[in-house]
């Protein structure tokens, strides 16, 4: 969650607006992509020193580490650009089935969780690095001297805040079983399928999010208020008619 510090609804948001520009779209990419660079590296370095100092317990440790390839993955995360482009791209979605697979294949015991973690993992960092040659063709040239680091962290951080309040619920609720059941295993495995089960619901009304998202902040740029007013409607009519029921 540090590592992408909301750059990924930010960073959505900002290629959008210049969809019809490729060289500040290059740009904003380029920025983007050194800054999450950075917050990446100090959050690999903070997982491990805890790691190291044996925060989290011997018990967690080799799932832990598989799980940390996702967390490499996070700096080599451009599906913002072609969300941003409006461009959802099935390669990636595939690659992940292909980790869904592999757990099939490869999970047989409950000793194996280290592998579906590393099956996952795999699959989330394979997914990343994908799209990277056919956006760097997309791309214009750009030098050094151009990039701005500095204006992008003031605003992904305005983005981040309201992501860190649901993860207290969204997170430290499996955090605090685990320090008060007295199977905490057991009972967060419950409690985590109960949960996948809403959230496979939830879905079908937040998915229109990523959607919209990068048609608003193109209208909006364009100063289309008119049609930015009208996916507000419709999205607001589909997120009530399929949310009730």
């Amino acid at each position: 969650l540090f590592a992408n510090l909301g750059f990924n609804t930010y960073g959505q948001r900002e290629i959008s607006k210049y969809r019809n520009d490729p060289m500040k779209r290059t740009k904003v990419l380029a920025e983007i992509s050194i800054v999450r660079s950075i917050t990446t590296f100090i959050a690999i370095l903070i997982l491990f020193i805890a790691l190291f100092f044996g925060i989290f317990g011997e018990k967690y440790t080799l799932i832990i580490v598989a799980l940390s390839i996702q967390l490499i993955a996070v700096p080599f995360d451009i599906n913002f650009y072609y969300q941003g482009l409006e461009n959802f791209r099935a390669i990636a979605i595939i690659l992940k089935i292909m980790g869904l697979i592999g757990v099939f294949l490869f999970v047989k015991t409950e000793n194996d969780t280290w592998i579906y973690a590393l099956c996952l993992s795999i699959s989330v960092m394979l997914s990343n690095l994908v799209l990277w040659p056919s956006v760097l063709r997309d791309c214009t040239k750009i030098t050094f001297r151009d990039v701005e680091l500095k204006k992008h962290i003031k605003p992904a951080i305005v983005i981040f805040l309201p992501a860190l309040a649901v993860t207290i619920y969204s997170v430290l609720d499996k955090t605090m079983i685990g320090f008060l059941a007295v199977s905490p295993d057991y009972e967060n495995g419950c409690y985590e399928q109960a949960y996948k089960l809403n959230s496979i619901a939830l879905l079908l009304i937040t998915v229109i999010s990523p959607i919209f998202s990068s048609r608003n902040s193109y209208e909006h740029a364009m100063g289309n208020e008119d049609k930015l007013k009208n996916n507000i409607y419709l999205a607001s009519n589909y997120v009530w008619l399929i949310g009730l029921p």
